[in-house]
């Protein structure tokens, strides 16, 4: 009799297991499954574009020529020789890698997911202290457990190019701890939104699509295609050499706090698990330096040619 009442019990479980889930799924069928998906897109070119590519021209122009078509005088009063031969241009490839943990309710495997990032990045040196500027031109993200992000053009418009101090010692450079926010306010002194918490008042719409944070996309299985509002801020430092071809390498140390403030749907609203990667490192770093300026979408296209590597990965 005991048996036959703790079967019945299991079996009861199991019915409201199964309704629960159906539950979820009929849920977001009717929140907007399918909805438009968002694509990966290009950044706009960097802001100080034109202002390389006038140095550059000035440094092409043959001095004979210009003495003849201006006067020299007036011509090393609008471009300091030596401040023209201190701007260098580069392309570079950041791998990020994580493992993540199988969101679903009864998942417990880990997977790696990689980002990469490309973008182009302008150092102006006073000596052996310099500023640098990084532009982020595209980013990828490998599918985790079949859900796949993607970054729109207003998202990576939406992140901030500032001046960072960078420093060089010989073939030794370095970048001491630069903090990034998007999708919130980068004053230093608001605490991270919760999961959720659309209304918190650290919150930018920095990309001006009406929503709060910034907006990133999402495929997921059963649900289709979503969006997430988030905002993030991220810490990043490294040190690193660069060899003869005037390659810089580094290993950068990065901590990333991420909150979604808000969904298409609500079950969204979670910080997925993760650690660290089992072997190599968590984050590689490598610029490459160009000849001549470039934009991003010339960048992307010509990524192969660029830094050795086609985009997407």
């Amino acid at each position: 009799m005991r048996t036959i009442q703790h079967d019945q019990r299991d079996k009861r479980v199991r019915r409201s297991l199964l309704a629960l889930a159906l539950a979820l799924v009929v849920g977001a069928l009717a929140a907007g499954c399918g909805g438009e998906a968002l694509q990966s897109g290009i950044a706009p070119d960097p802001a100080w574009l034109d202002v390389v590519d006038a140095t550059a021209a000035v440094d092409a122009v043959d001095a004979t020529a210009a003495v003849d078509a201006v006067d020299a005088t007036a011509t090393v009063d609008a471009v300091d020789a030596t401040t023209r031969a201190e701007e260098q241009v580069f392309a570079a490839w950041l791998t990020s890698r994580v493992q993540l943990q199988d969101p679903t309710p009864f998942g417990s495997s880990w997977a790696e997911q990689t980002t990469t990032t490309l973008a182009l990045v302008r150092v102006r040196w006073h000596g052996d202290v310099g500023e640098r500027w990084v532009q982020p031109c595209a980013l990828h993200t490998t599918p985790s457990f079949g859900s796949k992000l993607s970054y729109p053009s207003a998202f990576l418009a939406a992140v901030p190019v500032e001046a960072a101090e960078i420093r060089r010692d010989g073939a030794g450079w370095s970048q001491a701890d630069v903090v990034e926010h998007v999708g919130m306010t980068g004053d230093g002194t608001a605490d991270m939104p919760k999961n959720g918490e659309a209304k918190h008042p650290a919150l930018v719409d920095h990309d001006g699509d009406g929503k709060p944070g910034v907006t990133l996309g999402v495929e997921i299985p059963l649900f289709g295609a979503q969006k997430l509002y988030v905002a993030q801020r991220t810490v990043t430092a490294w040190s690193g050499e660069v060899d003869a071809d005037g390659v810089v390498s580094a290993e950068p140390t990065i901590t990333s706090e991420q909150a979604t403030v808000g969904a298409t749907l609500d079950l969204l609203l979670t910080t997925p698990k993760q650690k660290p990667v089992a072997s190599g490192p968590a984050h590689t770093l490598r610029w490459h330096p160009l000849s001549t300026p470039i934009g991003c979408a010339t960048l992307v296209a010509e990524s192969k040619t660029h830094v050795g590597q086609t985009w997407p990965p």
